[in-house]
């Protein structure tokens, strides 16, 4: 995504993403909301990671490398000896939010 989203389009995905699970979780489809674990980024570091203001060295935004997120990406798709994805649900949640998002951006 090479594009630019508000601070409040990503505060309302989050809001979205944290009640479908917290749905899921009331239903008992998933035993845990993942959402509980994934804080909200403070708008001073979400402007931050846009060049849209500076922040103070104490509370900058630790950003990936290219080298680091492709280790991610290979690890992330890494395969067992018999062909099977490691990560499979993750990957297939992934997929799932990502619908979300397209449909969310599409409203």
């Amino acid at each position: 995504m090479g594009e630019s989203y508000a601070y409040t389009t990503v505060k309302k995905m989050y809001i979205v993403l944290n009640e479908y699970f917290r749905y899921l979780t009331q239903q008992e489809i998933l035993a845990k909301n993942p959402m509980n674990s994934v804080p909200m980024i403070k708008k001073s570091n979400f402007m931050a990671a846009q060049n849209k203001e500076d922040l103070p060295t104490q509370e900058t935004v630790t950003v990936f490398t290219p080298e680091e997120i492709e280790k991610f990406k290979a690890e992330a798709f890494s395969r067992f000896s018999n062909g099977k994805l490691k990560y499979r649900a993750i990957i297939r949640l992934a997929g799932q939010v990502r619908k979300i998002v397209f449909q969310w951006h599409t409203i």
